[in-house]
């Protein structure tokens, strides 16, 4: 009884030192690394002031125009990027579907046609093709493109990896005879 006692005793000190302990490390950590507390060596930053930028080299590419970043994508390089999405969908013919439907000769075909698979009501009532265009919105952003779809990815947020992607995408398009 007495040993029990003891034992309960010395098992809520531990619990009682090793609170106090994370209370003065947090302490102690939060003087060290608080804004204030660090010396002012550097010149602040002045917000809203934008650097000069100087003019852009000539082979440079806008990033934003799809048609032009489509003439010079790799679907070898998009085929890499799309190994991410292998988790939910497949690239066969007459693949079997995943968490989503399989994409092959998805480009240039209706969005929600796939017979088969349930589709979320945001991505019937968007009423789309998949069009390069509307891929590369699409995959940039799809809760944002299309609100309450299924699809729970947070993007592609460069737009030659979106490039490279639908490039292979199209490759695995004119291979099908049109058909999903």
């Amino acid at each position: 009884m007495v040993n029990d006692r003891l034992l309960r005793l010395k098992i809520f000190g531990g619990i009682l030192l090793s609170l106090f302990i994370l209370a003065l490390a947090r302490t102690i950590t939060s003087k060290i690394y608080h804004d204030e507390a660090l010396p002012k060596l550097a010149y602040p930053v002045r917000q809203g002031i934008q650097e000069k930028k100087s003019a852009p080299m000539e082979e440079e590419k806008p990033i934003g125009d799809l048609s032009v970043l489509l003439k010079e994508a790799d679907a070898t390089e998009g085929k890499r990027i799309a190994a991410k999405c292998r988790t939910c969908h497949s690239f066969e013919k007459n693949g079997k579907i995943k968490i989503g439907p399989p994409l092959w000769g998805i480009i240039d075909s209706p969005a929600g046609a796939y017979f088969g698979f349930s589709y979320s009501k945001g991505l019937k009532q968007k009423n789309i093709h998949w069009s390069p265009h509307n891929m590369n919105l699409f995959v940039q952003d799809p809760q944002d493109y299309i609100p309450g779809t299924k699809m729970k990815f947070a993007g592609i947020r460069d737009a030659i990896d979106r490039a490279n992607l639908i490039a292979y995408l199209q490759t695995l398009n004119s291979l099908s005879s049109g058909t999903r």
